[in-house]
């Protein structure tokens, strides 16, 4: 499902990523572990598209994706989560993944006040 071949990634002398190389398998649950400033942060802002790659490929159901900003690796279905303190305290994990959704047609408030089915409809495709 997600390969990883030889991926660099510098930040001016450092080498946060030397030619790091993985393969995730279909159906998976995969850890990856390793000391504070080990590259565990890096390698996956490269792989969601948030940092530019410096060498190496990038590979999502047999797609190369490397290249491709956040936004578009997101539609193929790869994305990444944050780190925050605090979770929205009155919001279910469905609710908070739909947050990521480019376009929501019921941020429009003539929409979700008089096009509820429209909107719900867009929430379950979504």
């Amino acid at each position: 499902m997600l390969t990883i071949k030889n991926l660099q990634k510098r930040f001016g002398s450092l080498r946060a990523l030397d030619d790091v190389s993985l393969e995730v398998e279909d159906d998976c649950i995969v850890g990856l572990i390793g000391p504070n400033g080990s590259g565990k942060t890096t390698l996956f802002n490269v792989v969601s598209g948030f940092y530019e790659k410096d060498g190496g490929e990038i590979y999502f159901k047999g797609e190369r994706i490397d290249g491709l900003p956040p936004n578009k690796i997101v539609k193929k279905g790869l994305c990444r989560t944050f780190q925050v303190s605090k979770a929205p305290e009155k919001m279910t994990v469905l609710e908070n993944m739909l947050l990521a959704a480019e376009h929501q047609i019921g941020e429009d408030p003539f929409s979700a006040l008089f096009l509820r089915a429209r909107v719900q409809r867009s929430e379950k495709q979504i």
